[in-house]
């Protein structure tokens, strides 16, 4: 009888346990800002869980909605506040009384923003602390400046973008910029779509992935990370890392260079020229083009493996290097007429070469 009896015990001493959650006030405020007129506008919001759509309308909406479970409103509650001058506006949230040391709050922020479907001439967004989620974002000159934030944005478009970026999550399903300068760390820069004239990264301590990128110029400097990058098209790409790999899956590139400090390199693709270097690390390449110019590198301590079409490579030299077979080599009617090219040299101090027809 008593084990009949026990599960309802139970029950009764869970629910006497149970501790009461904490009733939250909510505090709603909301404004709008006429922005006909506005060319440049600057968005500084912090501890907030933020997202941003596109309005129908040529104002700027914004609600903030506050719920304070205990704190003192007077030190806890942030506002609106808008400042004008000239063609510029700055919109901010912020708290009129400096928060004392010995203060407590026990408060959550959401903010919707309403943006209108006008492109801006500037636009700059500030935000620490928090989640960032948004359709899009579009202006002439953009630029996000973010801190412990997760980010989510479906689409960026801008002849200028600038970011930095340090703690937390930063995801771009369609990223699209002229000219792109980022800078970031202690975090991971997702990008799904990557399209640029010419972009520079310089990152540390997070992954670098990009599935699809279509840039001219690419330069990337990574430390503590990996740089990946899925499908490559443009001119010229640099790669630099130390502490991290450099892997690219399916390349499209003039000139490519890639280097590193201590880890692993893997790259596929077609080149015209296509140098490297690694000093604690192995270099595995796949060049698909037949009408190359020229492939070199050497690594200090590690093994280099070359992949290469039948009958492409019209010079071959270097140290530590195995299995050289005639079917490597273009003949020599074939390389006096293309005057040049399909140059190798490879190397490698305390390691072995490997190289392999595809």
């Amino acid at each position: 009888m008593n084990r009949k009896r026990m599960p309802s015990v139970l029950f009764s001493v869970i629910l006497a346990v149970a501790v009461p959650v904490l009733a939250a006030e909510e505090h709603v405020e909301a404004r709008s800002f006429d922005l006909k007129t506005v060319n440049a506008l600057t968005m500084d919001m912090n501890h907030a869980d933020i997202s941003l759509v596109t309005g129908e309308y040529d104002s700027l909406s914004i609600t903030l909605r506050q719920n304070l479970r205990s704190g003192d409103p007077a030190l806890c509650l942030q506002h609106i506040e808008g400042k004008a001058s000239g063609t510029d506006l700055k919109v901010l949230t912020k708290i009129d009384k400096k928060l004392a040391e010995k203060s407590r709050c026990n408060i959550s922020r959401k903010i919707a923003i309403e943006l209108p479907a006008q492109t801006l001439q500037r636009f700059v967004f500030t935000h620490r602390h928090g989640s960032l989620k948004a359709d899009s974002l579009a202006a002439n000159d953009l630029s996000l400046k973010l801190a412990h934030t997760n980010l989510e944005l479906k689409a960026l478009k801008a002849s200028d973008a600038a970011f930095e970026l340090r703690h937390g999550k930063f995801s771009i399903e369609q990223l699209e910029a002229q000219h792109i300068e980022a800078a970031g760390a202690h975090a991971d820069f997702l990008l799904n779509e990557f399209i640029s004239d010419t972009a520079k990264v310089r990152w540390s301590h997070g992954d670098i992935k990009a599935k699809t990128s279509r840039v001219g110029n690419l330069k990337v400097h990574q430390s503590h990370g990996d740089i990946l990058l899925g499908t490559h098209t443009g001119t010229a790409l640099a790669l630099h890392n130390s502490h991290g790999d450099i892997r690219v899956k399916q390349a499209q590139a003039e000139q490519v260079k890639l280097e590193n400090a201590h880890s692993g390199i893997k790259y596929s693709g077609i080149s015209d020229q296509l140098k490297f270097s690694n000093s604690h690390g192995d270099v595995k390449l796949k060049q698909q083009g037949t009408g190359f110019g020229l492939i070199e590198g050497k690594v200090k301590h590690g093994d280099v493996h070359l992949q290469l079409p039948e009958s492409s490579v019209c010079q071959l030299t270097g140290s530590q290097i195995k299995n050289i077979r005639s079917d490597f080599f273009k003949s020599a009617k074939a390389c006096a007429a293309e005057g040049g090219g399909g140059i190798v040299k490879l190397g490698s101090s305390h390691g072995h070469v490997n190289v392999n027809t595809l």
